[in-house]
């Protein structure tokens, strides 16, 4: 989150942390995690319009560690989730953001490769969840792993969701 806050002070995004303070307790490579994360935050924070908000949180479920990276972007439509941890590919509407689709391709590949998952929860409209699993400080089976990662993308589809909903709301109060 450190090497982040200046992108966001530029943005004018707020960046908040939620971290335990065992985190550290994660098993992986220390150096892959962070260009994970740093490689999430960085787009969330490319994403999100000024005065919005980039959270970077974490928890434990069982023997997997979990970390999220939220934004209130624009969201990513459901189709499309699938493709963006594709090589080179880029969104449509994206032209105006620099990248080269290689980011999220790479980030998944790192986490599988310590034994752990990379996958994403979006509503568009209100922002997406990237949610990093690998195994906390005691070994993970694959299967473990997997159904932390689906439970953890479960509840930021509904975090997101209701956002939508609050947000549409908001519309309509100002509108009316």
């Amino acid at each position: 989150a450190d090497a982040l806050h200046p992108i966001a002070l530029d943005r004018g995004t707020r960046l908040s942390t939620s971290l335990p303070p065992r985190l550290r307790s994660a098993t992986g490579d220390r150096r892959r995690v962070e260009q994970i994360l740093t490689n999430l935050g960085a787009n969330a924070l490319k994403f999100t319009s000024p005065g919005g908000t980039v959270e970077i949180a974490a928890w434990f479920d069982g023997s997997v560690a979990l970390v999220a990276v939220r934004d209130d972007g624009p969201g990513i439509d459901a189709e499309d989730r699938p493709r963006i941890f594709e090589r080179f590919h880029r969104l449509a509407g994206h032209e105006r953001i620099t990248g080269t689709g290689l980011g999220l391709p790479i980030a998944r590949d790192l986490a599988r490769r310590m034994g752990g998952d990379l996958d994403v929860a979006s509503a568009p409209g209100a922002g997406s969840a990237f949610v990093l699993a690998l195994a906390g400080p005691t070994s993970a089976d694959p299967e473990a792993i997997a159904r932390a990662l689906a439970r953890a993308l479960r509840e930021e589809e509904i975090g997101l969701e209701e956002r939508a909903v609050l947000r549409a709301l908001e519309r309509t109060r100002v509108a009316g």
